[in-house]
């Protein structure tokens, strides 16, 4: 009938708080042109994945991530 969802790997792998300063992690979860990925596509809980987006947008603001790729702080002209 339904198919069981997998479990969130975040929090199998034992992470309960998603700090915008781990930036490792957020980058795992923004694509290639930095857009965040749907929680469908990584099979994350909906709590993580309010939890990710909120991070990212902040990190974003204090220009730890960019906003796209061609935003990059190392990016040569």
């Amino acid at each position: 009938m339904f198919k069981k969802k997998p479990p969130c790997p975040l929090l199998s792998e034992g992470i309960k708080e998603v700090d915008y300063k781990d930036l490792d992690l957020l980058n795992r979860y923004a694509s290639d042109d930095m857009k965040i990925v749907p929680a469908a596509d990584n099979n994350i809980s909906a709590r993580m994945q309010r939890r990710i987006s909120k991070a990212i947008k902040q990190a974003r603001y204090l220009s730890l991530l960019p906003y796209t790729r061609r935003h990059s702080i190392n990016e040569e002209k």
